[in-house]
């Protein structure tokens, strides 16, 4: 293991200590972003940049805004109830620690050098993937052909993780929209500044552009439709930042989402097991290749690139509509 990524894994234990050690919403919401930012140059340095950019969008940026709520609905009484101490928490993290401590060590020091890898697969993809499908990303050649079964799979299931959380959410609280964020006592809502209006509304459609970028060059740089669809996801929830509560929710359809979300994963689908209809192979291209490193090739890596980008960006808003939900104020009549 290089000296590189030993100083990652340190400043990955680090940033993952902060964060299970940090109880003040705030904070919580910086160590989080810091985790994030951490954990995006590990993959870099793994050589995963697609994995980087969900990372850096994900973690570092939309999950540290949802803090933002909560620290408003939450309240005191509410961190009161959460039925577990610091000292509790210390504990268990250091029992964790301890268990699993063993096999980190063991697996780090057993890793590669950076840049270098012992598995003949990559060496495979890499020779025969560019004159087979016309792609010079190969993670894309991977997921949306070579095991574009298994892709499949996984995208199912964030399709069914979204909805079960959208019942359970749903379920308990309905499904009328408010307006107005909820509020409990001790804790304010702060007032949005129109430095923070004015970042929330140019940086919301900039992060949505760069996800789209990503997902229409994936076949060509790092970057794909669940990495893509993430960073547009993500870029939904800026616009909190610049309209208000209301004005984001007036913006934000749960009806479009669930429409993408489902859409995607259903033309996935029909892209895999439509050739096998007409005595074709799972997932055969049936479409022109195109010419190399030009923005139309592949074949249908295309449509399933864009088919999962669609789903991720619609699952990943409607899970952030359901989280934002569970902070508004109720009205009249509601239970």
């Amino acid at each position: 293991m290089s000296v590189l990524l030993a100083v990652l894994f340190l400043l990955t234990a680090a940033a993952g200590t902060g964060v299970v050690l940090t109880r003040q919403p705030r904070r919580q919401a910086l160590a989080l972003g810091v985790n994030g930012l951490v954990l995006s140059l590990l993959f870099m340095a793994l050589q995963a940049p697609d994995v980087a950019f969900s990372e850096l969008a994900v973690g570092t940026a939309a999950v540290p805004l949802l803090f933002r709520p909560r620290e408003c609905a939450g309240g005191p009484a509410a961190e009161r109830r959460s039925g577990m101490s610091r000292n509790a928490r210390i504990v268990l993290f250091a029992l964790a620690v301890l268990a699993l401590l063993p096999a980190v060590v063991r697996v780090s020091l057993q890793m590669p050098q950076f840049g270098n890898h012992p598995l003949p697969y990559g060496d495979a993809i890499n020779r025969d993937a560019p004159q087979e499908r016309h792609v010079t990303n190969m993670v894309t050649a991977v997921n949306f052909d070579y095991r574009g079964l298994d892709t499949l799979g996984e995208e199912f299931m964030l399709f069914c993780a979204v909805t079960g959380a959208v019942m359970l959410l749903r379920g308990s609280r309905g499904e009328n929209v408010s307006a107005r964020a909820g509020w409990a006592p001790g804790r304010p809502i702060p007032a949005r500044t129109e430095a923070i209006a004015l970042i929330g509304r140019w940086l919301g459609p900039l992060l949505m552009l760069f996800g789209t970028y990503v997902v229409v060059h994936a076949q060509l740089t790092p970057g794909g439709g669940f990495q893509g669809g993430a960073i547009i996801g993500s870029g939904l929830l800026l616009y909190y930042l610049g309209e208000g509560y209301g004005g984001w929710r007036r913006l934000v359809r749960s009806r479009i989402l669930l429409a993408a979300e489902a859409g995607g994963a259903a033309a996935f689908a029909l892209a895999g097991f439509g050739p096998m209809l007409v005595g074709g192979k799972f997932l055969e291209n049936v479409l022109p290749l195109g010419q190399m490193k030009a923005l139309l090739s592949g074949g249908l890596i295309l449509v399933v690139n864009g088919a999962v980008a669609f789903a991720v960006a619609g699952g990943f808003g409607l899970l952030f509509i359901e989280f934002m939900e569970e902070t508004r104020a109720e009205e009249g009549g509601e239970k």
